[in-house]
């Protein structure tokens, strides 16, 4: 996580950048906690409340794999992701050293395509190209 967050950092502003756990209740009453994420500062999608929690979806959102959160960041996480408005979705597998890219379009989060550690794609979020070799130590 601390490479993708310094990756991220050359693209994101560090106040704007936030990393789990903090938890965003979204408008379904549902509570989540991704592992890093992003709020555009222009966006009234998630802002913090008088509670001193954050309600609404992040831009941008990224979970991190490991054995005992796949499915629930495939499945659930995804799906309340979707409904709620998240713009950009990674799904980050260290060991399989992959990203599973999605983004908004038509009212749901489609697939951009899913990049292994010799790829890079551009990100709509960053405005910028993404090389996974940043990322991803030689095993």
């Amino acid at each position: 996580s601390m490479a993708l967050i310094a990756v991220l950092l050359r693209h994101l502003h560090p106040r704007q950048l936030r990393s789990a756990p903090t938890d965003i209740h979204l408008a379904s009453g549902n509570i989540v906690q991704p592992d890093i994420f992003w709020v555009n500062p222009n966006s009234n999608q998630c802002v913090l409340m008088p509670d001193g929690y954050l309600h609404g979806a992040p831009d941008f959102v990224v979970e991190i794999l490991s054995p005992k959160t796949s499915a629930k960041d495939r499945g659930t996480k995804f799906d309340l992701y979707e409904t709620h408005g998240v713009i950009e979705y990674w799904i980050v597998d260290p060991e399989e050293q992959f990203i599973e890219v999605y983004v908004r379009q038509d009212g749901f989060l489609r697939r951009q395509g899913l990049y292994d550690k010799t790829q890079a794609f551009t990100s709509k979020t960053l405005n910028a190209v993404v090389t996974l070799s940043d990322l991803f130590e030689e095993k």
